[in-house]
């Protein structure tokens, strides 16, 4: 997803930016997209593990398991199947 945004800064952020970019050897764009996105990561974890609200914690799960495929078969997580053909 790409987004366009206009942003105002006072001049001394907007100086601490341009010298982050030049010490970094990147580009401003490339800086405010890590700091946006350091900011706002836990905001997103939180809203992803964590029913919405007025939803019941049994119908959120439900639709969770509901999102990944079955399997025909009974999952093998055992060493064995795990390693196998690795030379073991």
């Amino acid at each position: 997803m790409s987004m366009n945004i206009e942003l105002r800064l006072p001049t001394d952020v907007e100086q601490a930016l341009q010298r982050r970019a030049a010490e970094s050897g990147d580009n401003i764009e490339n800086i405010v997209t890590e700091i946006v996105v350091e900011t706002l990561r836990a905001d997103v974890v939180t809203e992803c593990q964590q029913p919405s609200q007025g939803t019941a914690f049994g119908d959120w799960l439900k639709t969770w398991g509901n999102r990944h495929p079955r399997l025909d078969r009974e999952a093998d997580v055992s060493r064995e199947s795990i390693y196998s053909g690795r030379g073991e």
